[in-house]
């Protein structure tokens, strides 16, 4: 569980990797509440449906609005354990693109340019 956790966070960062348990959290919690109904004895199939629509619909609304809603717990545990709640910046990467180049040239260079690619393949 360790070593894991360790792999995490210097993959995600702290916050990102609050963020990822805070999201988790409400959306097991929500499954295994119906989970629960479904295995229950005196399971009734109308019902059953109508939690599992309930299921798709809270998913769905998560997908929307969850990330914004489950920012604010992560930030929160993050400043109860005397971490800076920010995400870390990801490098970019800048590669030199010929294709860019081209696009980026006159239309009769471009023929030119076109042209030569041709000529030089036979």
């Amino acid at each position: 569980m360790v070593n894991s956790c360790t792999k995490a966070i210097s993959f995600f960062g702290v916050v990102q990797l609050l963020l990822s348990m805070t999201i988790w959290n409400d959306v097991l919690f929500t499954v295994n509440s119906i989970r629960k109904s479904l295995q229950s004895k005196d399971m009734h199939i109308d019902v059953s449906i109508d939690q599992l629509r309930g299921l798709v619909s809270f998913l769905k609304t998560y997908r929307e609005e969850g990330f914004t809603s489950a920012i604010i717990p992560a930030k929160k545990i993050a400043l109860e354990m005397n971490i800076e709640p920010v995400f870390r910046k990801k490098h970019v990467i800048y590669r030199k693109n010929n294709l860019m180049r081209m696009l980026t040239m006159k239309p009769q260079d471009l023929s030119k340019n076109h042209l030569e690619l041709i000529t030089s393949y036979t």
